[in-house]
């Protein structure tokens, strides 16, 4: 049996059946096909289908017969080699054809290859059952015929072919940019444009993505297009990209403080670059106009513009592109100007005068003032322009002025003293020859103290003032104290210094008085003391009187003379004592004495003359301290006040007899010795009456006592004070009740700590142990006058040191032991050598 491809019947192959049996001639033949005959060929040829056959053979020749069977498997027909043709239109070099099986199960199949029809011939793909071909040439003038070839296990081919017609690319054409370049904020139209009698595209796919025809850029780039014609399934990429450019003009900016106080300048700057040129609009436009060109809009002031907002634009522009920007500018209403109003009102220097902002009872404003002060009350004293600002939340500000006026100058007028003698023509030159004019003036005179009189006065120019207009010629002797007031167009008013004339008998034996003081300390009562020496001059040779008689002028002053010094007959006589002044009155009291010379009675005469008090202080601690303050009831007074007796004992005892004179700021004290005993520790005893105001029993009752002696070295002084309390009396005054023992009511002064020295001549050093009752604190050496010549900084943690002397000086010395209280002890150290 043999196979063999369809030829008849497509769907059925041709089998060939072969004979093999045994040749006898006379033989006859059956073919049978599942039990029916189809044949009595020796070798029959028929077309079967696919399926299971059962062949039976019967070969007789007369009487015997023999029987073959088989069974015959035909295949099925291998499916046509069915295919489709997808993705047209084609287009050459672009579009794939795409080739897809589309026959039956190709399982059936053993082999199949796609044919093209393109040169070169025999050119395909052996890909299935799909596969794609871009044709690289135009199917012209007839189509490629493309085909399927499969073949099945038997070597039997089968073929199906279609045509294919390939376009040529029709498209040409190229993209613009109009404009281009461009300004920013603006567009340049980029589009697509065909060559005539081409196609002009069907879609179109840009490289940012957008499909219409065209289309905008709105910044630099660079942009490309592909075109699709759908007839002939073509596209075209234009080549080269096209570049669209903007302008390069920045963007403009304006900055500058954009929040102003009325009045204050708009200052802008919108610079963005060179080869730019630039414009400012406001509006509402300003009262002043802007005419800025340059990109600083500079020193807009806005004093004369309503608070408001107002909009700046700024507009550059460089070639044709011009751009702007605006900016709110809020301008702020300040807030009212502070109302001053002084009191007193009268607006002079040397008078405190408050200065009252009377608009801001709620203190809605800040209130600084042009002397650094602040708040809506100031108090002023010098001349000036006291300018008050209100300042808001905002910042802005508002201000007003108010003047203290200076007060008439007097400066063409000469103070001082001056001597004459009753006979002298006494004239003050008045102001018209230095052109000082007052609105009023007067001339004042006190005559020996009996109160300062207006003897004349007037306005304009002031007028010489001739005193023998007013007392007469001769002058009575005397001291006129002398003053010139005046007042200005502003109410303002001055007094000169004093002007002291002295009036003399003349010729009087005295001529001069030369003063001296020294201070010798200031007491509790704040009252200086001075050692004074007057040195007369006379006008005459021979022995003086000591029937001198001095006196002060003024309450302020106290004066005991100690000693009258009789001169050797050459000019000169010495007045010594001390002097007591009351540092209360003030730099300007008057320090004036009157000298009277009374022997014999017809030289006798009266020289006044005044002295300048220097400054006085208590500068030094003295070196022995109260070791105990005792106070005793001692009686009432005839006036029915308590009176103590108060004693005072030393340690250590004074070393020298000291000079002293005591007081208290509780009252007078009175009965203690004027000199200390050199060596004496006590007790030195005095007595203080308590005078209304009475101090309350257990009160502190104070003691200071200032000291001093002169050697041949000068002047050394120093003070103490203890404190202890008054003891409760009785009504007798005398005992007391309630009594608290004296170690419970001991003096204030308690020495809290330990001072020793331990000198060693053989090494000329001393060792100087202690016990600190606070954590630090110093220990300082000073000689008699005072001055510290030893510091060394100590504390709690060190008990002592040793202190070489090789540069102290043979001497007394005082050692003084002072913690962070202010507590101190003192040891007086004597350096021999």
């Amino acid at each position: 049996m043999v196979f063999s491809c369809p030829t008849v019947n497509p769907n059925q192959y041709t089998i060939n059946f072969n004979n093999h049996s045994s040749s006898i001639n006379t033989a006859n033949y059956v073919w049978k096909v599942n039990g029916t005959q189809f044949s009595t060929a020796t070798a029959p040829v028929l077309q079967w289908a696919g399926g299971i056959y059962v062949v039976e053979l019967t070969v007789s020749d007369g009487p015997h017969s023999c029987v073959a069977t088989m069974n015959v498997n035909v295949p099925a027909i291998p499916p046509q080699p069915i295919f489709t043709v997808s993705g047209a239109p084609f287009c050459e070099k672009q579009t794939p054809v795409q080739f897809a099986y589309a026959g039956a199960d190709p399982s059936l199949i053993e082999t199949a290859l796609w044919a093209f029809g393109d040169p070169p011939v025999g050119s395909g793909s052996t890909l299935f059952p799909n596969t794609e071909k871009t044709y690289s040439a135009v199917s012209s003038p007839d189509p490629y015929l493309a085909s399927l070839i499969v073949t099945d296990i038997f070597g039997c081919s089968f073929t199906s072919s279609q045509n294919i017609n390939i376009n040529a690319n029709p498209l040409i054409g190229i993209h613009a940019a109009t404009p281009n370049p461009f300004c920013p904020g603006s567009t340049s139209t980029i589009s697509y444009s065909n060559n005539s009698g081409t196609p002009s595209g069907s879609s179109f796919l840009w490289s940012n993505s957008q499909t219409t025809p065209t289309i905008s850029a709105y910044e630099t780039g660079t942009f490309g297009v592909t075109v699709f014609d759908a007839t002939s399934g073509c596209q075209l990429q234009v080549i080269p990209l096209i570049g669209v450019a903007t302008i390069n003009i920045p963007e403009p900016k304006i900055s500058g403080k954009l929040t102003l106080c009325l009045g204050e300048d708009l200052n802008l700057n919108g610079f963005a670059g060179s080869g730019i040129t630039y414009s400012y609009t406001v509006t509402p436009a300003f009262s002043i106009p802007n005419t800025a060109t340059d990109p600083w809009l500079y020193q807009l002031n806005t004093s004369a513009e309503a608070p408001g907002t107002y909009n700046v634009t700024l507009t550059i522009t460089k070639g044709s592109c011009s751009r702007s920007v605006t900016v709110q500018v809020q301008i702020l209403a300040p807030p009212p100007p502070p109302v001053i109003v002084p009191l007193p009102s009268d607006l002079c220097a040397g008078i405190p005068t408050t200065l009252d902002v009377t608009n801001n009872a709620s203190n809605a404003y800040t209130v600084n003032w042009s002397n650094g002060m602040s708040g809506n009350s100031i108090s002023v004293i010098q001349a000036n322009i006291y300018q008050a600002t209100f300042t808001d939340a905002a910042g802005c500000t508002n201000a007003s002025s108010i003047v203290i006026n200076e007060n008439p100058s007097l400066d063409w007028l000469v103070s001082g003293c001056y001597d004459y003698c009753t006979d002298d023509a006494v004239i003050i030159p008045g102001s018209s020859a230095y052109g000082f004019s007052y609105d009023n003036w007067k001339w004042f005179v006190d005559f020996n103290g009996s109160g300062s009189n207006a003897v004349t006065g007037g306005s304009g120019p002031v007028t010489d003032f001739d005193l023998n207009s007013f007392y007469g010629s001769p002058l009575p002797p005397g001291i006129y104290v002398i003053t010139l007031f005046v007042k200005d167009n502003n109410g303002c008013e001055t007094y000169s210094d004093p002007i002291v004339v002295t009036i003399r008998n003349c010729p009087c034996r005295i001529n001069k008085v030369t003063d001296r003081l020294e201070c010798i300390g200031v007491d509790a009562n704040n009252i200086a003391h001075f050692n004074f020496s007057f040195v007369i001059d006379y006008n005459f040779f021979g022995i003086y009187s000591t029937n001198l008689q001095l006196a002060s002028t003024n309450s302020c002053l106290g004066i005991s003379v100690t000693s009258i010094t009789p001169g050797p007959g050459i000019n000169q006589q010495t007045l010594t004592g001390t002097i007591a002044f009351n540092i209360s009155c003030g730099a300007d009291a008057a320090t004036c004495f009157i000298l009277t010379y009374n022997d014999p009675p017809d030289n006798s005469c009266t020289f006044p003359f005044c002295i300048s008090v220097p400054e006085c202080e208590n500068r030094n601690d003295c070196e022995m301290q109260i070791d105990r303050l005792e106070i005793l009831c001692a009686g009432k007074d005839a006036a029915g006040n308590q009176q103590y007796t108060v004693n005072v004992n030393f340690n250590p005892a004074p070393w020298l007899p000291f000079n002293v004179f005591f007081s208290s700021p509780q009252g007078a004290v009175s009965g203690f010795p004027s000199t200390l005993t050199a060596g004496l520790s006590g007790f030195y005893t005095g007595m203080f009456i308590d005078n209304p105001p009475a101090t309350a029993p257990d009160e502190l009752f104070c003691l200071q006592m200032n000291a001093w002696f002169v050697d041949e070295g000068g002047l050394y002084t120093c003070f103490l004070r203890a404190c202890d309390r008054l003891p409760n009396c009785d009504d007798g005054g005398i005992g007391t009740r309630n009594q608290l023992p004296f170690s419970q009511t001991s003096p204030t002064f308690v020495l809290p700590q330990d001072l020793f020295l331990q000198p060693n001549p053989a090494t000329n050093e001393v060792k100087i142990s202690y016990k600190l009752a606070t954590d630090n604190g110093s220990i300082y050496i000073s000689d008699l006058r005072g001055k510290r010549v030893f510091n060394h900084n100590i504390n709690n943690q060190e008990k002592g040191f040793v202190l070489p002397l090789n540069n102290f000086n043979p001497g007394i010395y005082f050692v003084t032991l002072l913690n962070n209280n202010g507590e101190q002890t003192i040891k007086k150290l004597i350096v021999i050598k």
